[in-house]
């Protein structure tokens, strides 16, 4: 965990972190500035916590809680 955070996070952590709705986020993970995922698994992609944050700020986008589940 990166300061209450998980390490990676998929679909529905980048959905609560960015605050946006599936759609744009599908949307952003095809930007080729977007982090690259770390793994594509058979569940899905999944990328590093830190690469979004970073991007995130680089981007003036703010980066809400991911709540707990």
């Amino acid at each position: 965990m990166t300061d209450g955070q998980p390490v990676v996070v998929a679909m529905a952590e980048l959905i609560d972190m960015l605050g946006l709705s599936k759609s744009w986020v599908v949307r952003l993970v095809k930007e080729p500035d977007f982090p690259k995922p770390l793994a594509r698994l058979r569940a899905g992609q999944i990328w590093s916590y830190q690469d979004i944050a970073a991007w995130a700020e680089r981007t003036g986008r703010t980066v809400h809680p991911i709540p707990d589940r």
